[in-house]
């Protein structure tokens, strides 16, 4: 009878310290994934920083936290405009809140209060005597008369 040596696979139960071995092997595996996820990671973000650069160069510019200057009653009377400090260029014109406005007709601008019921607008320099200028008296508050 011929007879032939061959090489198949076949199951077969492991040992003890073929499962140790394995478990080994598994625990350095997982350590290895989890550090090229970490490096993946890394990668991402770079990539991302990457992307933000090049959108700064393609357009030119970016945006910075400039200084800038609220001019009230510019360019015309309840309106506001923003200016930067660095450049004294335009950035928005605004229209100015309620509480703009009457922060304005009692503590500065063109106005000053001189007593409760009258207010004085200087006029080249001048005040106005609001007694003898009763245009310039602030209307009375109907509430306070009750």
């Amino acid at each position: 009878m011929r007879t032939k040596t061959i090489t198949r696979k076949l199951v077969c139960a492991l040992s003890k310290d073929d499962l140790i071995s394995i478990g080994e092997k598994m625990a350095e595996t997982s350590k290895e994934i989890d550090r090229i996820e970490d490096e993946k990671k890394g990668l991402k973000k770079h990539r991302e920083f990457l992307s933000e650069l090049a959108k700064k160069f393609d357009k030119g510019t970016e945006e910075r936290d400039i200084t800038c200057t609220v001019r009230y009653n510019m360019p015309v009377n309840g309106k506001k405009s923003i200016i930067r400090m660095d450049s004294d260029e335009t950035v928005e014109v605004l229209n100015m809140t309620a509480e703009e406005l009457q922060e304005d007709l009692f503590t500065g601008g063109e106005a000053e209060v001189r007593d409760a019921h009258a207010i004085v607008v200087e006029e080249d320099g001048k005040p106005l005597d609001w007694a003898t200028e009763p245009k310039q008296l602030l209307p009375k508050n109907p509430d306070s008369e009750k």
